[in-house]
């Protein structure tokens, strides 16, 4: 086992991203079976990753090497973080600087993490494949820029446009966020190779357990947002005025992050409102219960961005109802009749409507067998030889 490849997560503590990252994980260990694998990371977020792999598949424990790293804390001034952040990329590339190296993978990034990477490459010429995974921040790219100097220099939008070292590629994570960035950022779109965010199933039954006159119950999953839960707790209100509360419950499968943040209206309507996160067993016990899932955020955020709301009702195997946005839009092209794509708080509200007083079963049964068969799109199993293509290409 001589081949070596390198994941390193420079941003992430504890729980957060550690399924992803998990099945990001063991997507490199299929593609690659016969390399040593290194993770490196903050010390917490490599147990999670840790406890998810070996829950979700049977890995080789010598084939995965932890290595905790010091990466900058989630508060830190801006000035402290330049320093840290180039103490940790420059750590990484000297460990990556092995001669048996086949590739290194940056889980995530920041603009000054990605500035200091360029700039390091530049400076010593770099033979290793390099891919670097873009989350949110790809939405600040349409963001008007900042008018300081030092910010605008390391604003995401003028550091991707910085000289680009032959080996460094960036991933988009679907094929909606890479058409995207081919009309704002055209010039730097052919840098960024796609590859579909790796995915664990939380349920991987085939059997669709609903029937007629059982209560359905349309969930928000995830954070609040403005425009989100806000927009779903007045829609509750108002159908519950219409439509008998036996026949239909609205139910919150996430947290609030601030009371008192904004005015919700119609907040009573919904079960289960909470201002702290639920632990990860009456999440579980929560999404289960959901008939279908229901996100309705801007549709902006996901120009350049994936929807864990989304994947998560994938991972329940429930179908969504969605107000229309480029990411799910993509994943309905590929997937088929999951649910329903809407344009408007008011079809939104006509679809659940329609479903109270007279439920689809046979299209709901379909939808969910959909869901079961289209999202094999995310699998590792099906990524992993896309992984390797990427990295060919570089090499």
């Amino acid at each position: 086992m001589n081949e070596q490849v390198i994941l390193c997560e420079p941003q992430c503590f504890g729980f957060e991203h550690s399924r992803l990252n998990a099945a990001l994980l063991y997507t490199v260990l299929l593609a690659y079976p016969d390399a040593q694998v290194t993770f490196m990371g903050e010390r917490e977020h490599l147990v999670w990753v840790g406890k998810v792999l070996a829950r979700e598949v049977e890995v080789d424990e010598g084939r995965v090497k932890w290595q905790e790293i010091v990466i900058p804390p989630l508060e830190i001034s801006p000035r402290k973080r330049l320093g840290s952040e180039l103490t940790w990329c420059r750590y990484v590339l000297r460990v990556a600087s092995t001669p048996n190296l086949r590739f290194l993978i940056l889980c995530s990034i920041t603009s000054t993490g990605l500035f200091f990477l360029k700039v390091l490459m530049h400076l010593k010429d770099r033979r290793v494949p390099i891919l670097v995974i873009p989350h949110g921040i790809l939405n600040s790219i349409s963001d008007r820029q900042p008018r300081k100097p030092w910010r605008w220099l390391f604003s995401l939008r003028q550091v991707l446009r910085l000289p680009h070292p032959k080996r460094l590629r960036y991933i988009a994570l679907s094929g909606s966020i890479y058409r995207a960035l081919l009309d704002v950022m055209p010039n730097v779109a052919p840098n960024f190779r796609t590859l579909d965010i790796p995915c664990f199933w939380t349920h991987n039954n085939t059997s669709i357990d609903i029937g007629c006159g059982q209560i359905v119950r349309f969930g928000y999953i995830g954070v609040s947002t403005k425009g989100g839960f806000d927009v779903f707790s007045r829609l509750a209100a108002e159908i519950q005025r219409e439509v008998s509360q036996k026949l239909g419950e609205f139910v919150m499968v996430g947290f609030l992050k601030q009371r008192g943040g904004y005015p919700i209206s119609g907040q009573d309507a919904v079960k289960g409102v909470s201002y702290t996160p639920l632990s990860i067993e009456e999440y579980a016990r929560r999404a289960s219960s959901l008939t279908y899932a229901v996100v309705m955020a801007s549709p902006k955020i996901y120009n350049f961005g994936a929807s864990t709301s989304f994947l998560d009702a994938l991972s329940y195997v429930k179908p969504g109802i969605y107000l229309r946005n480029p990411y799910i839009e993509y994943c309905f092209g590929k997937m088929g009749d999951i649910g329903y794509l809407c344009d408007s708080y008011q079809e939104m509200r006509s679809v659940m409507l329609s479903i109270l007083k007279e439920f689809p079963l046979v299209r709901y049964k379909r939808q969910c067998e959909n869901i079961l068969q289209g999202r094999k799109m995310f699998e590792p199993q099906v990524l992993a030889p896309k992984l390797r293509a990427i990295v060919d290409d570089i090499e």
